[in-house]
């Protein structure tokens, strides 16, 4: 554990990484949210962000928190996570632009960390964690990087969240058969690092399966979302109303049972994340 996560026995100071990068992040950088109860000046609190969202008229509300108290004591009222559905995002066009410049790159086996799915390195099933290709863009992928470029000032515009806050992470291809077995998407390694931990999780779908590849939340009474809408954008938060981790957030990819489901993810940090690139800290 000291080896791949120090930072969760408290054993930072025993990684290069960690003293590479600590003590890194400007004093003067704001957070892209404030806590709960703690507001800062011209910042949204975690669940304000996702209520002015939800008033855009291509927002589907899939979850949210209920703030509705019950006079009957054996009703429990339970405060569940935003997840929201945003509709036409992008156009069929740009999303099967985007398919075709991932395959002529060329498609590669997903990569796996093993402690976003894991407690104590154990493994319960001998199945691969994850059955996928992916393509990420590299800087001398010009036509890739503009495509991303742009979709990420769609979302910019779309959410108010800076672009310099995106980590654009992968364009993935699940084909039949294909899965992601339940993972977190926040990396508690991130926390020391200048860009801060990933608070948003945002994918595109590029193109729908015919049969299965839902999103599966087991945390959350085993919830399976099917967006079923190429160019929708589907959003959640990785972490809570005080911007801790929320480990209702486990989500995974469902096996794909016919078609090909093909998705552009990206996450959002903290704080800037390109100035994270830029010290080497990502």
């Amino acid at each position: 554990m000291m080896n791949f996560c120090g930072f969760s026995c408290n054993m930072c100071d025993a990684l290069d990484v960690f003293n590479m990068c600590i003590g890194k992040r400007h004093p003067f950088n704001k957070p892209l949210f404030s806590k709960e109860g703690r507001a800062i000046d011209g910042l949204k609190t975690m669940d304000s962000f996702f209520e002015s969202l939800k008033l855009d008229e291509k927002s589907v509300v899939i979850t949210h928190p209920s703030n509705s108290p019950s006079n009957d004591e054996s009703i429990q009222v339970t405060k569940d996570p935003y997840i929201l559905q945003i509709n036409n995002l992008l156009s069929p066009e740009k999303c099967e632009n985007l398919i075709v410049i991932a395959t002529n790159i060329g498609w590669q086996d997903s990569t796996v960390n093993r402690l976003d799915h894991f407690k104590n390195g154990s493994q319960s099933s001998q199945l691969p964690l994850r059955s996928s290709k992916s393509v990420k863009c590299e800087q001398s992928q010009k036509e890739c990087q503009e495509a991303i470029g742009e979709i990420v000032s769609t979302l910019a515009a779309k959410t108010g969240i800076p672009p310099s806050h995106f980590e654009p992470d992968e364009i993935i291809h699940y084909p039949q058969g294909g899965y992601y077995s339940s993972h977190y998407n926040h990396r508690l390694s991130d926390e020391y690092k200048p860009a801060g931990p990933r608070v948003l999780t945002m994918n595109i779908i590029l193109s729908e399966a015919t049969s299965g590849g839902s999103f599966g939340f087991p945390e959350l009474d085993w919830l399976l979302v099917n967006p079923n809408s190429r160019g929708s954008l589907l959003l959640w938060p990785n972490v809570d109303s005080d911007l801790n981790v929320d480990a209702r957030m486990k989500n995974e990819i469902m096996p794909v049972r016919e078609g090909d489901l093909y998705l552009l993810q990206m996450h959002v940090h903290l704080y800037d994340y390109m100035d994270s690139v830029e010290k080497g800290c990502a």
